[in-house]
């Protein structure tokens, strides 16, 4: 390419850069909760967990511990991977991830993907609520990982 073709890409590049920084500036995002807030029913991890044993046991183990095929979902080897990421950045890695190839991944609902992060959040002692975790993203990003 030639320089003043490179250099009008990287003008409209930071002036797409500067006006995406003026919308986030206008709405404010909710403000962050770690997740020892409630976030989830006990109903909802109950299902959650149902759901965990049909499709995710097989790699992930019955206890959520790991096996050879999937990492563990609960206890410090969890902790470790996900402190300070948010229960979208989880949602997100199962529903677009989950179950690996040759299966389908995104093959569930929604609805039975984030069963299935109430059910990991309950293993990991999370408190159980009295509303149901939602698989709306903003809701999701506001809930931190601790």
């Amino acid at each position: 390419m030639k320089r003043p073709t490179l250099c009008a890409i990287a003008m409209m590049l930071g002036a797409l850069a500067g006006a995406s920084i003026a919308v986030s500036d206008a709405a404010d995002p909710p403000a962050p909760h770690f997740i020892h807030t409630a976030a989830f029913t006990a109903e909802q991890a109950q299902r959650g967990l149902h759901l965990y044993f049909k499709n995710c046991s097989g790699c992930h183990g019955d206890m959520l511990n790991g096996a050879e095929s999937g990492p563990a979902l609960s206890g410090g080897a969890f902790e470790r991977r996900w402190q300070g990421k948010t229960v979208a950045d989880l949602y997100d890695k199962a529903r677009l991830t989950m179950p690996p190839l040759p299966d389908q991944p995104g093959k569930l609902s929604p609805q039975e993907y984030i069963d299935i992060v109430a059910a990991i959040l309950n293993t990991n002692r999370a408190p159980v609520g009295t509303q149901e975790l939602s698989s709306q993203a903003e809701a999701l990003k506001a809930l931190i990982i601790e």
